[in-house]
């Protein structure tokens, strides 16, 4: 898909993985909101807002900064090819989350691990796509990519922080949730 400079076919990619990551999401909320009775309101609104954020506005960013850091290194790539890297990265990430939720009815442990590896197999195949189409020296293909990835990785983190305050406040009284729902 990279190589044939799927552009539109990545984008629907990144859309289809937005939409299931979302409502899957959703669906845990709702799911963590009647066990917990009222006790701490989920602010669905900023969950919906992070998980746009998150899924549609990391991946349109990652796709951004890949193209402005291959101008930065004089590389080539046309849009459509980075729209395809990225929506090549976006059908492991859908793979990960399916897995991962799946496992987890199960075995969490298991599934935190095996999550763990695909997310790092999902680095590798966007990483092996990146190159592939991409036309520069070889050692500014890695450099290049992986300032993107931290680029998106600390921008990402921002604007969860920013509009998750009300989730982070959730999560850091983790124990406490624990207890009430048990």
């Amino acid at each position: 898909m990279a190589e044939n400079e799927a552009g539109n076919d990545g984008f629907k990619l990144i859309v289809t993985k937005a939409v299931v990551l979302t409502v899957i999401i959703l669906l845990v909320a709702v799911s963590i909101g009647k066990k917990l009775q009222g006790w701490i309101e989920i602010p669905y609104g900023n969950v919906l807002l992070m998980m746009v954020a998150v899924t549609l506005g990391a991946d349109w960013l990652k796709t951004a900064l890949l193209r402005v850091f291959n101008g930065v290194f004089k590389g080539n790539a046309s849009k459509n090819a980075m729209y395809a890297v990225v929506g090549t990265r976006a059908v492991y990430d859908l793979a990960t989350i399916l897995v991962t939720v799946i496992l987890f009815k199960f075995v969490d442990v298991i599934a935190l691990g095996t999550g763990a590896a695909l997310v790092l197999l999902g680095i590798y195949v966007e990483f092996a796509a990146y190159i592939h189409v991409v036309e520069m020296n070889e050692d500014k293909k890695v450099i290049a990519f992986f300032i993107a990835k931290i680029c998106t990785l600390i921008i990402a983190l921002l604007v969860v922080v920013a509009l998750g305050k009300d989730i982070l406040y959730i999560i850091s009284n983790w124990n406490n949730i624990g207890y009430y729902m048990n």
